[in-house]
């Protein structure tokens, strides 16, 4: 006796590992998605913020703002949901002042900062 095609067994068994494949490819291409958004959100925010520390540091050296500590909104206008918050402070016992930006959006966050070579800035808090 001959038998043709394929046991009940072996379908069954077939189709198991291909739904666990099946799974697996969308779970990969669902975190995928969730890296290039938090990637796109971090390129996107870390021009803004640029942009906003190299305004904040031009203003400083004309002394349009005062050397700090001090805190403010960014001047740039952002998406819709986006805010920014600058923070400058003097470095005690340097020369230097400490600019930050901070550009959140949702549950996204970015934080980059920098130092600006003022004479005498450090001399104010010492």
């Amino acid at each position: 006796m001959t038998t043709r095609g394929f046991s009940l067994l072996e379908v069954l068994l077939s189709m198991l590992i291909l739904s666990g494949a099946i799974t697996g490819l969308f779970g990969g291409l669902h975190s995928a998605g969730l890296l290039d958004r938090r990637a796109r959100f971090e390129e996107r925010a870390a021009v803004y913020a640029e942009r906003e520390l190299e305004l904040l540091k031009s203003d400083l050296a004309a002394g349009i703002r005062k050397k700090g500590p001090a805190s403010a909104r960014g001047r740039f206008r952002l998406p819709g949901g986006w805010k920014t918050r600058l923070v400058w402070a003097p470095q005690p016992q340097e020369d230097s002042v400490r600019v930050a930006c901070t550009i959140e959006s949702g549950d996204d966050r970015l934080a980059i900062e920098s130092f600006l070579y003022l004479p005498g800035a450090g001399s104010a808090v010492r």
